[in-house]
């Protein structure tokens, strides 16, 4: 009779410390090599392993094919998301259930940006969780709801968000849903809103609630350097007022 086993990344390490029946990833993967698992066992692989260590492990699996390893989802690509590395990437490609709702997976490596410092607990850290939102925010908006001619060429700007916690996420699998809710559309930008709620267990653990605009890149240049260069000119404006009053303080002092 078969029974489970959980891989997860190195980070989580209190995960795999105080659960018998959860691997680290190294151990794993040496384990493999060595021919030392249990073909009676199935693995299921959680959070934290990085897309290169999913290649590694596919292809050394080629020479073990009676190793019973859960499915993987795809990770989405990084223009989806809007991010240069693959190690930043959270979230696995979103699939539309209805005509507002779309389903994705979170998917995060060791590495990415939020995690590679530091993890406490046997937890997902909340700051991951909301990062995570927003990208799936990024990947539904580009995939989905946007005209094709804006497709990747467009800018995001956040208007608001509401997160609200009501259980621990721990690294293993994790569903996504995206929910949206709201739709106006201007000359310059397309508003949005949306709710995104993170389950584990079939149970809900945590809703964002976004609002935010999409704008034509040019649009949104013209917009951000016109602004920009007020905010200099009146950085400038204190400085130069501050440097003139100290410079009569000096004055003052010395006579």
């Amino acid at each position: 009779m078969s029974y489970v086993q959980y891989v997860v990344g190195e980070c989580f390490k209190n995960v795999v410390t105080e659960n018998a029946v959860v691997h680290g990833f190294n151990d794993f993967l040496q384990a493999m090599a060595q021919d030392a698992l249990d073909e009676q066992a199935i693995y299921v692989l959680g959070q934290g392993i990085a897309e290169s260590e999913l290649k590694m492990l596919e292809k050394l699996r080629q020479n073990h094919p009676k190793i019973q390893l859960s499915k993987v989802p795809k990770r989405e690509s990084q223009a989806y998301v809007h991010k240069l590395k693959s190690k930043n990437v959270m979230i696995a490609v979103p699939e539309q259930q209805d005509s507002d709702t779309y389903l994705s997976y979170l998917m995060l490596d060791d590495d990415c940006a939020e995690m590679s410092d530091h993890v406490t607990g046997q937890h997902i850290q909340g700051m991951v969780i909301i990062e995570a939102a927003r990208q799936l925010m990024l990947s539904v908006t580009e995939r989905y709801l946007l005209p094709e001619e804006m497709r990747l060429a467009n800018s995001f700007m956040l208007n608001s968000t509401q997160t609200t916690f009501s259980e621990f996420l721990f690294p293993f699998e994790i569903a996504v849903k995206y929910k949206i809710t709201k739709v106006k559309k201007t000359k310059y930008r397309i508003k949005y809103s949306a709710t995104i709620s993170f389950y584990q267990n079939d149970k809900k653990a945590v809703e964002v609630t976004i609002d935010y605009s999409v704008f034509d890149n040019n649009w949104m240049k013209e917009k951000e350097s016109e602004q920009v260069g007020k905010v200099i000119d009146h950085q400038t404006h204190l400085v130069q007022g501050a440097h003139q009053a100290e410079a009569v303080l000096s004055c003052g002092v010395l006579t």
